[in-house]
């Protein structure tokens, strides 16, 4: 078998990831690309990456790290070994990570890599939590 390296697909940052048994379909709840928190440091509880690999072909490994705004690694996985058996199927990898710090408000980054050599990028935000305006009392449809 001729070794082809797939491309990534997607990754995405969500609150949860569940996967049907009976038909292998994935449900992505709550996508997002920002964190709000009270006060900084924080810890956020609890989220899923999910990343998909296809159009490849032969035995791969794959890691996600997230760096924090200064460029320090706050977050590496375990190295993920995976077959593409053809290039027609895919490979889907789904993560949770609990319990994960942002020390300071800024832009974080979720870093992919393919048998070590980084694939992609994306970002996401680390905020507090906007103050709200006290309630007035109109009556707004959306």
């Amino acid at each position: 078998m001729a070794k082809k390296k797939p491309i990534l697909q997607y990754v995405i940052m969500c609150d949860d990831v569940a996967v049907y048994q009976d038909s292998n379909k994935v449900a992505i709840l709550g996508v997002f690309e920002q964190i709000y928190v009270e006060k900084f440091p924080a810890v956020h509880p609890k989220l899923w990456l999910l990343s998909r690999f296809t159009d490849g072909q032969g035995n791969f490994n794959t890691q996600t790290k997230i760096f924090n705004p200064e460029g320090q690694s706050i977050f590496e996985s375990d190295k993920v070994n995976f077959e593409l058996a053809e290039t027609e199927v895919s490979y889907n990898i789904n993560g949770q990570l609990v319990g994960l710090p942002l020390d300071e408000e800024g832009t974080y980054w979720v870093e992919t890599y393919l048998e070590e050599e980084l694939v992609n990028r994306i970002p996401f935000q680390a905020r507090l939590t906007p103050k709200q305006e006290p309630e007035q009392n109109e009556t707004t449809y959306h």
